[in-house]
């Protein structure tokens, strides 16, 4: 499944909102700059593993 860049943010903002409204995350800081870094933090590390599942899959394909 291939996923832009945009649904990976979307994806990172649900993620970081999800598990604060759930209590399961606690920040001490509530300004926006640093939920943007959060979400940020959250979206690297989708697009890690996203790009090395790629590579994965081209390893396969030859």
């Amino acid at each position: 499944m291939r996923l832009s860049e945009d649904k990976v943010r979307r994806i990172a903002e649900r993620i970081v909102d999800e598990m604060q409204e759930r209590g399961l995350l606690a920040y001490p800081r509530k300004e926006p700059a640093a939920r943007s870094a959060r979400v940020k933090a959250v979206y690297d590390v989708i697009i890690a593993d996203l790009q090395i599942e790629e590579e994965i899959d081209r390893e396969v394909d030859r």
